[in-house]
């Protein structure tokens, strides 16, 4: 299993962190660049089709700016310096008409597709 994480600079604002200014799509509505806390994603979405904004955020806009973390209403109060990795396991993914073909292949196969999983502690 792989186990990835964001290094500490991933969700910083261009403005604070010049690098990330190339990952910023010019064409997306809203802020550019985007505050620390937020990641614009549309253009992996929607491949320059469309142009609405797509952000991702860590769980509770953990590490966010201010300007971010102040318009948000949680209920109760929102967890601090939560760990975000992300976990790719290889698993195999099989297609037969019926369960004696499984079986009599199950010893030979390899993994071909992977489980990605999300973990947040």
């Amino acid at each position: 299993m792989y186990e990835l994480g964001p290094s500490a600079e991933t969700f910083h604002s261009a403005r604070d962190y010049p690098p990330n200014a190339d990952f910023h799509v010019n064409e997306t509505l809203g802020p550019k660049p985007p505050p620390a806390g937020v990641f614009d994603i549309s253009n992996c979405i929607f491949k320059k089709k469309r142009r609405v904004p797509l952000f991702l955020s860590l769980p509770y806009f953990n590490k966010a700016a201010v300007e971010v973390r102040d318009k948000i209403n949680f209920i109760g109060e929102p967890k601090q310096d939560l760990e975000f990795t992300l976990n790719v396991e290889p698993f195999p993914v099989l297609k037969y008409n019926n369960m004696h073909e499984f079986y009599k292949e199950a010893d030979t196969f390899a993994p071909t597709k992977y489980l990605i999983a999300l973990s947040v502690e």
